[in-house]
């Protein structure tokens, strides 16, 4: 919605940019009533223009997938029944909106109901096709409707210019009330919209164009016109909703009496709007899908194997929570659940093989919250992650057996003991040195023990390490990389720390490539 209102503004002030650049400074006032009112419509239509485009559908899917996504805890279930009421931003902002349109549309009718009361409690006097409603007041004569309302005092003595009621009666027969009406209830919609009201007094100017055009018809002169307006303009007296003499647009009335526009420079000024108008619908138009069916058949059969075992829990417009195995949902209901979500990354080393998304358990209980998102029960694991395996064990030492599975050869014998008294003798090494009395025989000091023979050293691999410790969820608050949600919105540090001190809420611990989520229910 929000795409579309900025798109809506962006057309609204092209066109108005337009108009006050090129249309208003030429008399063209019948050419410009319809190009006003056209394009504040246009204005809402091209944002609804189909423009196609090329758009990878799955992957949009799969984008949108991830961020409508919510997984609950283990040991969750299904969303809430219970309405908890959050003051949050925007719920102030609708507020107030609907408390500004309130006052706006009541602003709005009681002006009408003042409009139709004179007209009703007053005398009536045909005059052409429109009607006088003759006012006890002195006031200077206004339009609304077919309606004329003049001072009952002027119109006895005939102190009313027949050029100013000329001027009202164009008003009325050419319905420019109606283009008021218009305008006024779109700003009671949009009233926050501050070119709506640019719109307003660009249409009431207009109207004046036309009227005042209407009396240079029939006037010898434009001269003696021109003055009988700058002799009423200091009456500031006005409804809101009918035509009237201002003074602030007087200038710009008198300058347009003399101006002349040719029909060819009128249709070449409108004919430097199409080539704007095209590239605001190709840009602003809505995009339409033109990845091909087949495509789009493929990932309704993934999104089909991802939910088939699964049961899909949800509430119908009336309100009523149903569940329904996601085989027996129709078209229409199956459209409600966003796609799965992507497959998780292949482990480190693994990158060269193509990740593979894995259905849902059977019996599975898919919720469908009201944002559009999903809660999962049963259809994973919610603990946490295991830690990581022990490294493999060292390589076995050499057997003593050889290839025919015969044993080794032994070691060769001792070279001979050399000749008494030759060169080549060696004096034996000396006996080993026995343990003193005192160390061996002390109570408490047990012998060494042997040391393990020389072919088992190699063979016994190292113990795995330990065990990581759990991670507590107040060393998860000091992290940088860590996440905190509760019932599926993201909260801030300082607040998940209250929750955890004060409140003793444990939550879920997730952990996927170096990156911590913690999620909290309610």
């Amino acid at each position: 919605m929000a795409i579309y209102i900025i798109k809506t503004t962006i057309c609204l002030l092209f066109f108005m940019a337009f108009y006050k650049l090129i249309l208003e400074k030429e008399k063209m006032p019948g050419i410009n009533r319809f190009y006003l009112l056209s394009s504040v419509l246009v204005s809402f239509l091209i944002p609804l223009i189909p423009v196609q485009t090329w758009i990878d559908w799955s992957l949009d899917v799969e984008k949108a997938s991830t961020i409508t996504l919510i997984y609950s805890e283990t040991g969750g279930g299904a969303p809430d029944s219970t309405f908890e009421f959050s003051l949050t931003k925007e719920f102030i902002a609708v507020v107030i909106y609907f408390v500004v349109t309130a006052i706006l549309l009541f602003r709005f009718v009681l002006n009408l109901y003042k409009i139709w009361r004179k007209s009703s409690m007053h005398t009536i006097v045909p005059y052409h096709k429109a009607k006088l409603v003759l006012l006890p007041e002195d006031t200077l004569p206004y339009t609304f409707m077919n309606f004329i309302f003049v001072s009952e005092k002027s119109w006895n003595s005939e102190g009313i210019d027949k050029d100013i009621l000329l001027h009202e009666y164009t008003h009325a027969s050419q319905w420019h009330t109606m283009d008021i009406l218009s305008i006024e209830l779109m700003k009671i919609v949009l009233w926050m919209h501050p070119i709506i009201y640019m719109y307003r007094k660009a249409i009431e100017l207009n109207h004046e164009f036309l009227a005042d055009d209407a009396v240079v018809r029939t006037e010898k002169t434009v001269k003696s016109y021109q003055n009988l307006l700058l002799e009423l303009a200091s009456n500031h007296q006005r409804n809101y909703l009918a035509s009237n003499i201002n003074f602030l647009v007087t200038k710009k009335r008198l300058e347009m009496m003399t101006k002349r526009t040719s029909a060819k420079r009128a249709l070449l000024c409108l004919s430097g709007l199409l080539p704007f108008l095209l590239v605001m619908v190709m840009t602003l138009g809505n995009p339409m899908d033109l990845q091909s069916q087949d495509d789009k058949a493929g990932w309704e059969q993934k999104k089909d194997e991802y939910f088939k075992d699964a049961i899909i829990r949800f509430k119908t417009d009336d309100g009523k929570m149903v569940e329904k195995p996601y085989t027996q949902l129709t078209a229409q209901e199956k459209a409600r659940i966003p796609g799965p979500p992507p497959p998780p990354p292949a482990p480190p080393g693994m990158e060269s093989k193509t990740p593979v998304m894995v259905p849902l358990k059977k019996g599975a209980i898919v919720s469908v919250m009201d944002n559009g998102g999903i809660r999962i029960k049963g259809g994973f694991d919610g603990s946490e992650p295991a830690p990581p395996p022990p490294p493999p064990p060292a390589p076995p030492a050499k057997s003593s057996r050889n290839k025919a599975g015969a044993p080794d050869a032994p070691p060769p014998p001792p070279p001979p003991p050399a000749k008494p008294g030759s060169k080549e003798s060696v004096a034996p090494p000396p006996p080993p040195a026995k343990p003193s009395r005192k160390a061996a025989g002390a109570p408490g000091v047990p012998p060494p023990p042997p040391p393990p023979p020389a072919h088992m050293e190699a063979v016994a691999p190292p113990p795995p390490p330990p065990p990581p410790p759990p991670v507590s969820l107040e060393d998860l608050v000091e992290k940088e990389n860590t996440t905190f949600f509760l019932d599926g919105k993201s909260i801030s540090k300082s607040e998940a720390k209250e929750l955890i001190k004060r409140k003793g809420q444990s939550g879920n611990i997730q952990t996927n490539n170096g990156e911590t989520k913690v999620y909290f229910k309610s």
